[in-house]
């Protein structure tokens, strides 16, 4: 459950390096003079071309330099909340193990798209990261100008993120860490942006096991709709142990869904771990396409009554129950 996490900003210039640890003097007294300098550096970009139309491949690389990371985290930065991130972003498709980068590439308009690189140790210990990647442009992807707007980066127990120059200053951050990335802009033509999101198909949900051992798992699959391509399937499920006589979980667990070619369907396998386990009961889906157009499928409320408009969730969820023999 690492969507839960604090965001720290910080900020970049190679030139300027060596003013890094001038910041930990008090974090509380960060000069906004200060604000160009990073702990990243960015290096041997390369784009395969400018100009796309549907059926092109982007293909780019980069290298990604740690400048720093371990002085700019010491300074004690400025922490956010996720919801800064989310409200404008969203969250990765997923959270690596151990280091992680996330590259956010940005629309003109609301659309966006997320790719992500573990960090491995050997090259961690390098302080670099080479980075290659391919986005596919579809029917659906916003035309116009695009461009990379976000790294973030996990490191550690850390999480920060280093933004493009050229978004605008916010006042309720005014330490915000850029990076001039202007060499990964781009353009798309010739397609009409798909700003819907994807959508699950209520009566395809299946459970390979309603009830399980020690040691077995149950899988559960789910049939998505959409127009662009799913990249983002996560399932909520309650956790209730062998004392909770109540409507709620004791906690829950999200549950990363994979595709499965043969059975076009998302699927996740839960197991009920402890002997304090009992059951588990769905609670939501949240889905993501490339394009960032995002829904949750969530019931919630558990003590009052649920909307008419999620009524048909609640009918459908209510009968996906995993129970220990």
């Amino acid at each position: 459950m690492g969507i839960l996490r604090k965001c720290i900003f910080g900020v970049f210039c190679l030139g300027v390096l060596l003013a890094v640890p001038a910041l930990c003097a008090d974090a509380q007294e960060i000069s906004i003079d200060k604000k160009k300098v990073s702990p990243i550096a960015i290096s041997n970009f390369k784009i395969n071309k400018r100009s796309f139309k549907p059926g092109n491949t982007l293909k780019y690389s980069l290298t990604l330099t740690d400048t720093g990371i371990d002085e700019f985290l010491d300074c004690g930065g400025r922490e956010y909340s996720e919801p800064v991130l989310t409200g404008n972003y969203g969250m990765p498709s997923y959270y690596g193990d151990g280091d992680t980068v996330h590259l956010f590439w940005k629309s003109s308009k609301k659309q966006y798209v997320v790719q992500s690189f573990n960090w491995k140790k050997s090259e961690r210990d390098k302080k670099r990261l080479r980075i290659s990647g391919k986005i596919p442009v579809q029917k659906g992807m916003q035309p116009g100008k695009w461009r990379l707007a976000i790294i973030l980066i996990e490191y550690g127990e850390e999480t920060f993120y280093v933004k493009n120059s050229d978004d605008p200053v916010n006042g309720n951050d005014p330490y915000l860490p850029t990076l001039d990335l202007s060499m990964a802009d781009f353009k798309v033509s010739k397609t009409k942006a798909d700003n819907k999101a994807p959508t699950i198909d209520l009566k395809s949900f299946k459970l390979s096991k309603y009830y399980v051992g020690k040691k077995d798992k149950s899988t559960f699959s789910v049939k998505i709709k959409d127009k662009s391509k799913v990249v983002a399937v996560r399932a909520m499920w309650d956790i209730y142990d062998k004392t909770n006589k109540g409507s709620g979980g004791d906690y829950y667990n999200f549950y990363k869904m994979t595709y499965n070619k043969k059975t076009k369907r998302w699927q996740c396998s839960i197991k009920l771990d402890t002997k304090y386990e009992r059951k588990a009961q769905l609670k939501g889906i949240r889905v993501r396409d490339i394009y960032g157009n995002e829904k949750n499928y969530f019931i919630g409320n558990e003590y009052g009554a649920i909307p008419k408009k999620k009524k048909q969730y609640y009918t459908a969820y209510k009968k996906m129950v995993i129970r220990k023999k």
